[in-house]
């Protein structure tokens, strides 16, 4: 796998499920101070071996101006193994991700909270959440698997 594949400071990344497992339908948020553009996605298979293999090609399917700015994708059901997914803003590649996805499905710690806590809070963890108090229906659809529909606000 490439060794430039990162995720910039100046974006926050956030996966449905934060577990990947084979079968589940992924959805990609991505936020960020900075203004999208055109947004699409690339995802490639990986081999056992770090080679590329398959790519898909995925549209944007919610997109809104900010600050925050973000822009949402789903993924569909992927298979076990090892992927890249990228994103591409007017063609270009400005952020990469390595995907795991498992053979089981993994369900949540027992925990005796009604939320737990699974690592700290930041600037970018926050940008990663902002999207949904301007847009909570559009976000939860999405991640519900509902169809959603591109919005353009700029900003």
């Amino acid at each position: 796998m490439d060794e430039d594949c990162r995720v910039p400071a100046q974006y926050a990344v956030l996966l449905s499920p934060a577990s990947l497992a084979a079968g589940a339908h992924v959805r990609v948020l991505v936020a960020t101070d900075d203004s999208l553009g055109k947004t699409t996605w690339d995802l490639t298979t990986v081999d056992r071996h770090g080679e590329p293999g398959p790519k898909d090609v995925i549209q944007t399917t919610s997109a809104w101006g900010g600050p925050p700015h973000f822009a949402a994708a789903e993924l569909g059901a992927l298979a076990a193994g090892q992927y890249r997914l990228r994103l591409l803003i007017e063609g270009r590649p400005v952020l990469c991700q390595r995907l795991h996805v498992g053979g089981a499905r993994v369900g949540p710690a027992e925990t005796t909270g009604v939320w737990p806590s699974t690592r700290g809070w930041t600037r970018k963890d926050e940008n990663s959440i902002r999207p949904g108090f301007r847009c909570c229906s559009t976000l939860l659809n999405l991640l519900r698997g509902r169809d959603s529909t591109r919005h353009a606000q700029s900003g």
